[in-house]
């Protein structure tokens, strides 16, 4: 049930301001931007009895003449007496002045678990929203790349049943056209909105999606429910000359690693695997 977000004018996103305010951050390095942000939040019914949260981050900066700055962050959290969860993550990578490479990778994890009693009522609202953009000056001498997507999964520990998932996913690359932002989810979310606004093409690219919704359930039974959510993002920018051609492999292996390994729908194997 793959989802493709209608563009829409209504679902405004000021990419050249965003652009502009991260070149501004450090000048000189405005020759290439990349960015990806991920958040999810939840409202449960109740308060989960166990909860676990991480959050990671990695950036990687090589020079070869140039300058690169690169910079991650995240943030996961889940609430007991309010129950509520969230995660957010985003990576931000920009360069200029002569080869460089830069990646920045950021990831955050939240798990809660219920125990609900029966014939009660459980049931959690959601919102999730993505932004990633990517710029350069010059075509094919620069590149950007920039991936994020925002997954969760509903288990029914007892029955070892998964009764809900969702993906919204998005993937940018200055250089080529396979583009894209979906979302993917199970029949049983009640998806309340859904948009997006997006430019493929071009040296300025920007992809932003939103969606919102929710689900419930009741059992016959005592049953234990756990939520599993994770943000991840990464974000690339190079500018390589042949003399740059051991970085340039890193960079290979790292951008062929976003499509084979991303690039999945598969939340049970996705959260078994990167977890």
């Amino acid at each position: 049930m793959k989802r493709y977000l209608q563009k829409i004018e209504r679902f405004i996103l000021a990419v050249s301001l965003l652009v502009a305010t991260v070149s501004a951050t450090s000048p000189g390095l405005a020759a290439t931007v990349s960015f990806s942000r991920g958040e999810i939040q939840f409202d449960f019914s109740q308060s989960p009895i166990v909860t676990q949260t991480n959050a990671n981050t990695s950036a990687v900066s090589i020079f070869g003449g140039g300058r690169v700055l690169t910079t991650s962050d995240a943030i996961a959290f889940v609430g007991t007496e309010a129950p509520q969860g969230s995660g957010y993550s985003q990576s931000l990578g920009q360069g200029g002045d002569g080869d460089h490479i830069g990646v920045a990778e950021s990831q955050a994890f939240l798990r809660a678990t219920f125990d609900v009693a029966e014939n009660t009522p459980f049931f959690f609202d959601f919102a999730a929203i993505l932004n990633l953009v990517t710029s350069i000056d010059t075509s094919n001498k620069e590149d950007a790349i920039a991936y994020g997507n925002v997954v969760f999964e509903l288990l029914d520990i007892n029955e070892n049943r998964l009764l809900d998932f969702f993906v919204l996913e998005s993937y940018l690359a200055a250089n080529k056209d396979d583009d894209f932002i979906i979302f993917d989810a199970s029949d049983n979310l009640i998806i309340n909105d859904s948009a997006a606004e997006f430019n493929f093409g071009g040296n300025q690219e920007f992809a932003r999606g939103f969606v919102s919704g929710g689900s419930g359930y009741s059992f016959t039974q005592p049953t234990t429910l756990v939520l599993s959510a994770y943000t991840k993002n990464r974000a690339l920018v190079q500018v390589a000359e042949p003399s740059f051609v051991f970085a340039l492999l890193l960079v290979f292996a790292i951008s062929i690693a976003f499509k084979l390994k991303y690039k999945t729908h598969n939340i049970k194997e996705t959260m078994n695997t990167d977890v």
